[in-house]
C-alpha cells in the first residue's frame, strides 16, 4: 500500500510540476507578444525605436528561452534577405544578430545530473573540465571543453590525452517550443483563410522549421549527421570535421578542435581567398554530390584551423607564415537536410554562374508549392508557366557575377509575388546566402567597387571562367574534391560556350599560380 501511495504522490508531483512549467512559459510568451506590440506602436507613432523598449524585448526573449532565440535567428536571416531599404526592423535585426553565441548558460549541476541520468556514470568520474575555457552557449545547447579520465575506457575506447567537446541540450527545451508553435499555427490559419490578411503571409515554411528544430534537440540525430560528414571528409586534407565519439538524447561528445574566425586572422587576402575557395568547394560538393546538406553555416559554425607545419624549414628571408598549414573546420551538424536535388542543383549552379535567368526561372517554377494551376498537361498550364518565368526574367536585373546574387533575386521574387518555395530549395538558398558576404569579399571582390550598370559579357564570363579554373587548380594541387573538379572541368573549361564568350587561352590554366608559399 505504501508503494502505491508513494507512486501516486510522485505522479501527482510531476503533474503539478508540468503544469507550473507550462504556465510559466505561457506567461513569458504572452509578455513577449505584448512587448513586441508596444515596440510596434512606439515605432508607428514616433518613426523610431526606443532603446529601453528594445532592451525590454531582449529581456522577454531571454525569459522564453532558447527556442524563441532560435526562431528569432531564423526569422532574422529571412528578413535580412529581403531587399527593402526602408525595412522597419533594421534596429531589431541588429540586436537579434548577437544571439548566435551569446545565449544563456545553464547550471553545471544540471549537466552533471542529466549525464548520470542518461549514461549511468558520475560526470566527474569520466571528465575533467578545462576551467580556463569559457562555456559556449548556443540556442539549442552549450559546449564544454574537457578531458577524459582513465575510466573512459569503460565507456569507449578513446584517447584520453586529447581535449573533447561536451555538447549538452539546454533544459526545458520541449516546454519552450509549445507556445511559439501554437502561435505560429494560429497565425498561419488567419493569413491563409482570411483574404484581407493574406498580405501578411510569407514564403517561410514554419512547419519545416519546427520539424528540423525537433531533430536538432535530439543529439542522436546530430551524432548521425556528424558521423556522415566525418566519414565523407576524413580523407580530405583541407576540410576538418570533429570526430563524434558517443551520444545520448541530450549529449554529444566529440573531438574538440579550436579554430579562428577568418576575419580576425592576420594573413594575406590571397590566403583568405584560398580558404574561402576550400569552403566554396565543400558546399559545391555537398550540394551536387552529397546525401546531406549543412544548412546552418553562420559565422560560428565554421572556422579556420592554423597548425604548425613541422616539415617546413624557415630560412631567414622566408615568409614565416608559410610554416603554418590552414584548413576549414565545420561545426554543428544539427540543422542538416537530406539532399534529393543533386542533378537540379548542378543545373542551378551552372545557370546562376552564366546568368541564364530564363533557365533559373524554369527551375524555380518547378519548386513553387502554391501554383494556381496544377494540371501540367494542359495548354493553360504551359502558358501560365511561361508567364511566370517571363515575370521572373523581368524582375531579375543583369549584373556582374556574384555582386548582386541571383539567389537573392529568386528569394525576393517569391517574396514579392507570394510564391512559396518547396522547403529543400528554400533551405538551399538560405544556407548559400549566409556565406554570401565572404564569397563577395574574397572570391569575387574584383567587381565590388565597379559602379557601372552596363553589362560586359566578356568580363562577366571571364570572371566565372577564371574562378572555376582557380578551383580546379586547387583541386589538382591538394588532391581534393575530385567530383567537383570533374564537374567544373566539363561544365566550364571544356565548354564551347565559354570558349566563344572569352578570349580563350589554352595556356591560361598554368598562369593561375596557387603556390604562393601557401601549403596545407
Amino acid at each position: 500500500m505504501n508503494y502505491y501511495k508513494m507512486n501516486y504522490f510522485k505522479n501527482f508531483y510531476y503533474i503539478i510540476l508540468d503544469f507550473c512549467i507550462k504556465t510559466k512559459y505561457f506567461v513569458y510568451f504572452n509578455l513577449f507578444l505584448n512587448v513586441i506590440f508596444i515596440n510596434y506602436l512606439y515605432y508607428t507613432f514616433w518613426g523610431t525605436t526606443s532603446n529601453k523598449l528594445i532592451l525590454l524585448l531582449n529581456y522577454t526573449i531571454n525569459l522564453n528561452g532558447c527556442i524563441l532565440i532560435k526562431l528569432i535567428q531564423w526569422l532574422n536571416n529571412h528578413v535580412s534577405f529581403i531587399k527593402n531599404d526602408a525595412n522597419k526592423n533594421t534596429a531589431i535585426i541588429k540586436l537579434f544578430s548577437k544571439y548566435y553565441e551569446n545565449c544563456s548558460i545553464h547550471n553545471l549541476k544540471y549537466t552533471k545530473n542529466l549525464f548520470f541520468e542518461e549514461f549511468g556514470y558520475v560526470f566527474d568520474d569520466v571528465f575533467t573540465l578545462d576551467e580556463t575555457f569559457s562555456v559556449k552557449s548556443g540556442s539549442i545547447a552549450q559546449v564544454y571543453k574537457a578531458y577524459f579520465k582513465n575510466t573512459i575506457n569503460t565507456i569507449n575506447d578513446c584517447c584520453i590525452e586529447n581535449p573533447i567537446a561536451i555538447k549538452v541540450v539546454h533544459p526545458e527545451i520541449e516546454y519552450q517550443m509549445l507556445f511559439p508553435i501554437y502561435f505560429i499555427n494560429i497565425y498561419k490559419f488567419f493569413v491563409t483563410n482570411f483574404t484581407f490578411l493574406k498580405t501578411y503571409d510569407t514564403i517561410i515554411n514554419y512547419d519545416s522549421f519546427f520539424i528540423n528544430l525537433r531533430n536538432q534537440i535530439n543529439m542522436v540525430n546530430e551524432y548521425k549527421n556528424n558521423e556522415y560528414f566525418y566519414n565523407k571528409y576524413i580523407a580530405n586534407d583541407v576540410i576538418i570535421i570533429p570526430k563524434p565519439l558517443f551520444k545520448s538524447k541530450s549529449f554529444l561528445i566529440m573531438e574538440y578542435i579550436e579554430g579562428e574566425f577568418l576575419e580576425k586572422m592576420d594573413v594575406s587576402i590571397y590566403k583568405k581567398k584560398i580558404l574561402m575557395s576550400f569552403l566554396s568547394m565543400f558546399i559545391k560538393d555537398s550540394y551536387m554530390f552529397g546525401k546531406y546538406i549543412h544548412c546552418d553555416l553562420h559565422d560560428a559554425n565554421w572556422k579556420v584551423l592554423k597548425e604548425k607545419n613541422d616539415k617546413y624549414h624557415i630560412d631567414a628571408d622566408a615568409d614565416a607564415d608559410a610554416s603554418f598549414t590552414y584548413k576549414i573546420i565545420i561545426y554543428d551538424f544539427g540543422y542538416i537536410i537530406e539532399n534529393n536535388l543533386n542533378e537540379q542543383i548542378k543545373n542551378l549552379i551552372y545557370y546562376l554562374d552564366i546568368n541564364n535567368i530564363y533557365e533559373i526561372g524554369k527551375i524555380l517554377f518547378e519548386h513553387i508549392e502554391n501554383l494556381k494551376l496544377k494540371d501540367s498537361n494542359s495548354l493553360e498550364f504551359l502558358d501560365y508557366k511561361e508567364v511566370l518565368i517571363r515575370k521572373f526574367v523581368d524582375f531579375n536585373e543583369r549584373c556582374y557575377p556574384y555582386t548582386d546574387s541571383n539567389i537573392y533575386a529568386c528569394y525576393n521574387f517569391c517574396h514579392s509575388y507570394g510564391y512559396k518555395l518547396k522547403n529543400n530549395l528554400l533551405d538551399l538558398f538560405v544556407s548559400s546566402m549566409l556565406l554570401d558576404k565572404y564569397f563577395k569579399k574574397y572570391l569575387f571582390f574584383s567587381y565590388n567597387s565597379n559602379n557601372t550598370i552596363e553589362f560586359d559579357d566578356e568580363k562577366y564570363y571571364k570572371n566565372v571562367y577564371d574562378t572555376n579554373l582557380f578551383y580546379i587548380n586547387l583541386c589538382e594541387k591538394y588532391d581534393i574534391f575530385h567530383n567537383v573538379k570533374d564537374f567544373l572541368y566539363s561544365k566550364y573549361i571544356n565548354n564551347t560556350f565559354f570558349i566563344e564568350k572569352i578570349n580563350y587561352n589554352n595556356n591560361y590554366f598554368n598562369s593561375l599560380n596557387v603556390n604562393d608559399t601557401f601549403d596545407i
